[in-house]
């Protein structure tokens, strides 16, 4: 058993530009014996600390702040050739957005089981970057970004994410 959560907000700081923050946490509740699949922190999914894709930190707890400062310098719609039988108004035209972004992650996880097979446990992870968003259709983005972790190592990322309903 754990308790998780998240709170996630955006401060528009002006007409092109904002500031985005989200705050994951988790704690376990049992704190005897965690289960396997109950003792993964950070690493999985879009719960990490960017600049540590390459590493994964399993613990009982963990608090992870992801933070980005974006402006916006492209905001366009793009006809496309379709035939002119095809009337369907929302995709005659791509919706493209482009923003520039610079961010900043920090999360620790706690681990007091499996301590020598764990060397990212029980220390603050921070991380810097800054990166470029494509949005299309409004949730299907392309994030490519460079970021720099506390650990000296830097890399060149590409994320996606695709929203299916």
């Amino acid at each position: 058993w754990w308790v998780e959560g998240q709170i996630a907000g955006y401060l528009p700081t002006g007409t092109f530009h904002g500031f985005e923050g989200i705050l994951s946490s988790r704690v376990q509740l049992n704190r005897a014996n965690p289960g396997f699949f109950e003792y993964n922190a950070l690493g999985y999914g879009q719960r990490l600390v960017r600049g540590y894709e390459h590493y994964v930190v399993d613990g009982m707890d963990y608090a992870l702040v992801q933070a980005a400062w974006r402006i916006r310098i492209l905001d366009r719609d793009i006809p496309l050739p379709w035939p002119s039988w095809f009337s369907i108004p929302a995709f005659k035209a791509l919706p493209l957005k482009i923003y520039l972004q610079a961010m900043t992650d920090h999360g620790i996880v706690h681990d007091p089981f499996f301590r020598a097979n764990n060397p990212l446990r029980d220390r603050w992870l921070m991380s810097a970057g800054i990166g470029i968003d494509l949005r299309f259709f409004f949730d299907k983005i392309f994030t490519l970004r460079w970021n720099v972790n506390g650990l000296g190592e830097n890399g060149l990322f590409l994320q996606t994410s695709f929203s299916i309903r």
